[in-house]
């Protein structure tokens, strides 16, 4: 999906992904509120894909994250330091995708799943 909205993604849409990060990184203990963000993100990062099944697809997994079990991880999870980790990472990968570097966006979002993987699994 990332590599898709590097190719496809006007310079409009990199800019509000911008404004998302910079809500984001002004949140540091509400979990729920750096959740509901970092959805927007990845909305806003399929929606600059043009495609529709994408968005689609990723408004799938944006329910399945609502679930409340994994709500309830997401809480205990994100600390005030997770946090600004991943504010870090984010700032990151809006920096890969404006340079149009597919190669460093894609590692980014290899690296997110698995961290997320981990965290479903209670692997950490």
């Amino acid at each position: 999906m990332v590599r898709l909205a590097i190719i496809s993604m006007p310079p409009r849409q990199i800019e509000a992904l911008g404004e998302t990060l910079s809500q984001m990184e002004a949140v540091q203990t509400d979990a729920g509120a750096f959740v509901r963000l970092e959805e927007e993100f990845h909305r806003q990062i399929a929606g600059g894909t043009g495609n529709p099944l994408l968005m689609a697809c990723y408004n799938l997994v944006i329910d399945a994250r609502r679930q409340s079990f994994r709500a309830a991880m997401y809480r205990r999870h994100l600390t005030p330091s997770r946090i600004a980790a991943y504010q870090r990472a984010y700032n990151a990968l809006i920096n890969a995708i404006a340079a149009r570097d597919i190669e460093e966006a894609t590692e980014f979002m290899k690296l997110a799943l698995i961290e997320d993987q981990k965290l479903l699994t209670q692997d950490d």
